[in-house]
């Protein structure tokens, strides 16, 4: 830890909105992923718990969902927050300007909690937990590849050309 902050540059700074936006893709990828990852596996391993308790009417299938939502909630803002705080500052994003800070963590917070959405649904597509964390990837593939991740900024269209951070 000492190391790493005894051998940093001062005043660092992005060269270039190509690499600061990809920066920011990949931070938002990574937190997509990994809320993705346990909750995909959680659901099969509660499938019998919830079913025999939903078919008894303890309690219905949004209220379920909702009670889920609201208790991972805190974790889907805290986390991100943390990792966005550090990565911000380390990778030389910093222009002194707290609105900047404020928006990267709410557009990764919307992703932790994309991910973690899409982690329930494909939980409860597939009944076995082993087949959810195999066919996940490949229902996410499609996005990555087509989200715009590989498209080098002269391609952009013009009529997406507004979302181009200039």
């Amino acid at each position: 830890f000492f190391f790493f902050f005894s051998s940093r540059r001062r005043h660092t700074r992005c060269s270039g909105v190509s690499w600061a936006r990809r920066c920011v893709q990949e931070t938002g990828i990574g937190q997509f992923h990994s809320t993705l990852g346990p909750i995909t596996m959680l659901f099969p391993a509660e499938r019998q718990v919830f079913l025999r308790e939903e078919n008894s009417k303890l309690y219905s299938v949004s209220a379920y969902f909702i009670g889920k939502t609201i208790v991972e909630l805190p974790l889907l803002v805290l986390f991100p927050s943390l990792y966005c705080l550090s990565v911000y500052w380390f990778t030389g994003l910093n222009d002194d300007s707290w609105i900047n800070v404020l928006i990267l963590i709410f557009v990764v917070m919307i992703q932790a909690f994309n991910g973690f959405t899409v982690g329930i649904m494909t939980g409860c597509i597939f009944k076995n937990e082993k087949l959810s964390v195999a066919l996940t990837p490949l229902l996410l593939l499609p996005f990555m590849v087509f989200g715009g991740f590989y498209l080098n900024e002269n391609d952009i269209p013009i009529s997406v050309s507004y979302t181009h951070l200039r």
